[in-house]
This record gives C-alpha cells, structure tokens and sequence, in this order.
C-alpha cells in the first residue's frame, strides 16, 4: 500500500518521552553505537535502523505469537481510523492518514465503531 507522505505535529505529552528516550533509554540500547550514529532507532545487536519496515517486522512476528487471529497492520490502521472518523472530518483525517483520494477514507465511514469492536473481541477470544 502506498500513501502520501505527510507530517504530523509532536504533541506535548510526546516530548518528555522522546527525549527520555534520546538522553538516556537509546545509550542503554546499544551505548557504543549511539555515539556512533545519530539515527533515531538502534537495537540491541548493534544494527542502525534506517526505516521502520525492519521494526514493524519484528512487532508483527511478536503479535502473531501472541494472538493467532493478527494478521497484517491493515486491522489495527482500520480500528485507529473507524474510531477517530466522522462525517465531519473526513477531510481532515484523509490527510492524516495520508490518503490521496477522499473516497480511499469515506470507504471506513461504512464501518462502525461497534462493529470493530465485535471483531476485535471475536479475534482476541
């Protein structure tokens, strides 16, 4: 799937943790390396990460051993998007969630909250 690139303003209660995680969790990760690279995300076994695709795999292998029923990231990018959209902010979260065309995102107007939530239960059971 491909979507727009897009920015997305840091919240005010992001920033305590984010620079937590700059000033003292990154150097405890891999200290050697951190003074090395100034990439964001490192690991343990000394491997810089340049996109998230890497560290998306790994969480979806760890949630598949979890919880048989995940699948792929479409389900939870689903539940995020039915529970903030309305009719009134359509445009809004369209380009939130960096989608070119305004009917990719009135597709999930269709989807209820409710519904989601009996899915969710059904796969988590």
């Amino acid at each position: 799937m491909k979507s727009n690139g897009r920015r997305l303003p840091l919240q005010s209660k992001q920033i305590l943790p984010l620079l937590q995680y700059l000033e003292i969790k990154r150097y405890e990760v891999n200290p050697i390396i951190a003074l090395q690279t100034d990439k964001l995300i490192i690991s343990s076994q000394g491997e810089i990460y340049v996109g998230m695709n890497h560290i998306l795999k790994k969480v979806v292998m760890e949630i598949k051993a979890k919880y048989d029923r995940f699948e792929n990231w479409n389900q939870i990018r689903t539940s995020v998007i039915v529970s903030r959209l309305n009719p009134d902010n359509t445009r809004q979260m369209q380009e939130y969630f960096g989608m070119k065309k305004i009917k990719t995102i009135e597709k999930y107007l269709l989807n209820t909250v409710e519904d989601l939530r009996e899915e969710l239960d059904r796969m988590f059971e």
